[in-house]
């Protein structure tokens, strides 16, 4: 299993602002969140995108987007990907949506 703790995945590791990280307008800063998360943790295992997307069952282009954060995925594709990723959703989904402050 994916030991989340060997390296930051959750910080600044991934760059700065997510509006810095692509040219394109970013409509959903968390999918945008969960798919570099995603292409951080596949990228540990040493797997390129084109293994990885067969051995989870989804199409190439359509997990290339996932990573990229223009698709908003199911919550079936997710547990496709986070069995291949051999961890819980839990951990790829830490911390998103950022937990809001309350008021005072």
């Amino acid at each position: 299993m994916i030991s989340l703790n060997s390296f930051n995945i959750f910080g600044n590791s991934l760059g700065g602002c997510p509006s810095e990280l692509t040219n394109m307008p970013v409509i959903n800063v968390e999918i945008l969140k969960l798919g570099l998360r995603i292409k951080a943790l596949r990228k540990v295992l040493g797997m390129n995108k084109k293994s990885f997307s067969k051995q989870c069952g989804l199409d190439r282009s359509y997990f290339a987007g996932i990573e990229r954060g223009e698709r908003n995925l199911t919550f079936s594709n997710l547990c496709q990907i986070c069995a291949g990723l051999n961890c819980d959703i839990a951990a790829v989904t830490k911390g998103i949506p950022h937990p809001r402050t309350a008021t005072k």
